[in-house]
């Protein structure tokens, strides 16, 4: 299995895939129209941009920062949250259950814009400030060709999506 290029998905509260994105090697572009529709049809239905990464890298780029700054204060007063799904090396060279199993690091970020409240207290010094901080982690083992299993995590099928010859280890 050999990553490819970075996929993504809107995806909403309920964890469920509002939008595909494909993207390249190194970067995925999110529409801004979609994520503007579906803003404007239900405020804060837009829970995270989740995009694969390549292999061991959770942390955020500087894209991926910029991207959730301007939205933090497009969709202000609701959160905006990113989330990058990795592939970790497997601690067991085996396979899970006699399956090709692989190891993926779901990170989950999210970004705040400073009450406008909290700024005006502060002297109104500067612009308001945009946090972002890590938000929760979790590792999922999955079992690849996906299609005998159901329902599957909706980053499955951005692993698959982003990586080539999944039914080969």
């Amino acid at each position: 299995m050999k990553f490819q290029r970075e996929s993504g998905a809107i995806v909403s509260n309920s964890e469920s895939i509002l939008h595909l994105v494909m993207g390249d090697p190194g970067k995925v572009e999110f529409p801004e129209e979609v994520i503007w529709s579906l803003h404007k049809q239900a405020p804060g239905c837009v829970y995270s941009l989740a995009h694969v990464h390549p292999p061991q890298m959770p942390q955020l780029s500087g894209r991926d920062k910029t991207t959730m700054r301007a939205w933090a204060r497009a969709m202000f007063p609701f959160p905006i949250r990113m989330t990058t799904i990795t592939e970790l090396p497997t601690d067991d060279p085996f396979g899970y259950e006699g399956n090709n199993y692989f190891v993926f690091l779901e990170t989950c970020y999210m970004a705040n814009l400073e009450a406008k409240e909290t700024w005006e207290a502060r002297g109104k010094e500067g612009t308001r400030t945009i946090n972002i901080q890590e938000e929760w982690q979790k590792k999922h083992r999955i079992i690849l060709p996906s299609h005998k299993f159901f329902p599957p995590w909706h980053g499955t099928f951005l692993v698959e999506m982003s990586y080539q010859d999944v039914d080969k280890r």
